[in-house]
């Protein structure tokens, strides 16, 4: 049997805490590129770009329709000043006053023509100009998001990496003050699972959570202090810190509920 100063034992608990604490971290850390993702804002504001461009181009070929119109209307005006010209000059005879009035009534339709053409030309692009209106406003919005979760992942991964690099830190500390064939046996134990140390509380394994027999709980209470006993169930260190006399310390429900959370 194993045996190893029982208060080395008592500190794999802080080493199983730490080791705990640094898997959690190192989770967090990479969950925090999903927490702080910015690929569907990139996405939604290519597909916006993309609405964005082709509005205007439709704007542009509206504006372009405008000037068109704006021309025939004013070519249509002065053919028909010139016909009135014409005709008050006194010099058409009844033939051509005829022909001139038609010619009239001919513009006359064009110009509404051209007028209700130009009318929907510019409703259509006072529409589009309003939704390019609101595709710029939504553009801006995601622009500030992408800003304030990329700002927000670079704090967290800053904040995260701080405290890994601090409990690492503290980690490597433990490990030089227990035995190192202590540590071995941990870390043995720990490439299997992950909980290697746990209190032995009441007659409850808290990794496994596995409540000992009668018989079992003799066992172990009959096993010298110093002795490294583990549980039957799960293989973790149990350190019978109630046996010893020393109060439990505070904490999760089991080790495994403080790996998890």
């Amino acid at each position: 049997m194993t045996r190893a100063d029982f208060f080395d034992q008592r500190r794999l608990l802080d080493l199983q805490r730490a080791d705990s604490s640094l898997h959690q971290l190192r989770y967090r850390l990479r969950q925090a590129a999903e927490r702080y993702e910015t690929d569907s804002l990139d996405r939604t504001a290519e597909e916006l770009r993309d609405g964005l461009g082709t509005f205007e181009a439709q704007i542009g070929d509206l504006g372009r329709d405008i000037d068109l119109a704006d021309r025939e209307l004013g070519g249509v005006a002065r053919r028909a000043d010139g016909c009135r010209d014409e005709m008050i000059s006194g010099q058409a005879d009844s033939h051509e006053m005829t022909r001139l009035q038609k010619e009239l009534e001919h513009l006359s339709r064009r110009e509404a023509d051209l007028e209700d053409r130009k009318r929907e030309a510019l409703e259509r692009r006072g529409k589009l100009e309003k939704a390019v209106d609101v595709v710029t406003a939504k553009l801006g919005e995601l622009d500030a998001e992408k800003e304030k979760r990329e700002a927000g992942h670079e704090s967290a991964v800053a904040g995260y990496e701080r405290e890994v690099a601090e409990t690492q830190t503290e980690r490597d500390r433990l490990a030089e003050v227990i035995p190192t064939a202590l540590v071995d046996l941990y870390e043995q134990i720990r490439a299997k699972q992950a909980v290697a140390a746990a209190e032995l509380r009441g007659r409850r394994c808290m990794a496994c959570r596995i409540e000992k027999t009668t018989a079992d709980m003799k066992e172990l209470l009959d096993a010298p202090l110093d002795a490294v006993v583990r549980c039957e169930e799960c293989g973790a260190i149990l350190l019978r810190i109630e046996a010893a006399g020393g109060p439990a310390k505070p904490g999760p429900e089991s080790e495994l509920d403080e790996f998890l959370n």
